[in-house]
């Protein structure tokens, strides 16, 4: 799928590895050499690793799958990534990241949303891609203008893949209260230098 609107190609590419299904879709405005993470999802056990890659990131593994997938997607939409000035994630509903950014801005309430985010693992994921283009990271806001507030349990209802027993551990890992309102489907703007 490719369309264009307002300068921004945008790519859809849908996989099966190994009986795990899943999607990306990603976009590219090159008037403002912005890479778009619109959205992915991929079911749990879709293998981490591709051991098979013919440029192996690690020896014996392979190359990180989100990451392959992520190369993939650059070259799809003919992006050079060394020229790059912004990387935004839209609408943010990886589960994992929602409750340790809760926790995380619950523990340290004065930083930044944007410093916290740092320490995500759904920044670690895609913080992989910036260091293999050998970009660096300026600057990174969190935009909240879309955002939303829920409680645990209804996320299982709004976000794919999302199961009961995904919140349960969640809510124990982090010590979240399922009266606790959890801030998510912010847009993260990472600008690069």
């Amino acid at each position: 799928m490719s369309d264009l609107n307002d300068n921004i190609i945008i790519e859809r590419l849908d996989f099966n590895v190994e009986d795990s299904k899943g999607w990306f879709v990603r976009g590219y405005n090159n008037e403002k050499l912005e890479y778009q993470m619109i959205d992915s999802f991929f079911d749990k056990d879709l293998p981490r690793w591709i051991e098979d890659a013919k440029v192996p990131l690690v020896e014996g593994k392979g190359i990180p799958t989100a990451l392959y997938m992520e190369i993939y997607m650059l070259k799809k939409l003919r992006v050079n990534p060394n020229i790059l000035h912004k990387i935004t994630i839209l609408n943010v509903h990886e589960l994992e990241t929602i409750f340790q950014l809760h926790d995380l801005k619950r523990a340290d309430y004065k930083t930044d949303l944007g410093i916290l985010f740092k320490q995500t693992k759904l920044f670690k994921s895609r913080n992989n891609l910036i260091v293999q283009t050998a970009m660096k990271v300026s600057q990174m806001r969190i935009d909240v203008q879309n955002a939303l507030f829920n409680h645990p349990d209804h996320l299982v209802d709004i976000i794919p893949g999302a199961t009961e027993n995904d919140i349960e551990y969640l809510c124990e890992k982090y010590s979240v209260k399922k009266d606790e309102m959890l801030f998510w489907n912010f847009n993260v703007e990472i600008i690069l230098e």
